[in-house]
């Protein structure tokens, strides 16, 4: 019945106030808050980064990507170390392991699997897709913003 006068207040009083801020008051009187983020404000959390939150996996040097945070758990064990554990395997990383070592089919037999590509590490027929460039995505609205030294903003993984 009041919400348009109820959402005015709470602009006015949010529009005072940085996000932290808002969320500092919050609790002090007691209510459960959490301060809306950037992602870019997000990956400098002090309070994500203290506990960890973010969780480095580094890629083989074949692959040419540089370590990458990830958002891991929000919570902890006492005991036992719950982690992320390496990347995700490429196409076809596993085929010898699987099948040869696992399914026991002959080296002979796996290579033609590879040589008819019954099995291989590539996409038949597959492309890159075409990438916009970040100008034309903040134009679009598809982005915020973007910065070229993102890399020098962020914390080390």
């Amino acid at each position: 019945q009041h919400q348009e006068e109820l959402d005015e207040i709470i602009a006015a009083w949010t529009s005072e106030r940085t996000s932290y801020q808002a969320m500092d008051s919050l609790q002090e009187a007691g209510a459960p808050a959490g301060a809306v983020l950037t992602a870019k404000q997000t990956l400098t959390d002090p309070q994500y980064l203290d506990r960890g939150f973010f969780e480095t996996v580094h890629n083989p040097p074949e692959v040419g990507l540089r370590p990458k945070g990830y958002v891991g758990r929000g919570w902890k064990f006492s005991k036992s170390k719950a982690e992320i554990r390496g990347p995700a395997p490429r196409l076809g990383e596993a085929n010898d392991y699987v099948l040869g070592e696992l399914l026991g089919i002959d080296p002979a037999r796996l290579e033609t699997f590879a040589e008819d590509w019954t099995i291989g590490n590539l996409p038949e027929g597959g492309r890159a897709p075409g990438a916009v460039p970040l100008d034309e995505q903040v134009e679009l609205g598809w982005i915020a913003e973007y910065h070229a030294d993102y890399l020098d903003r962020l914390p080390p993984v």
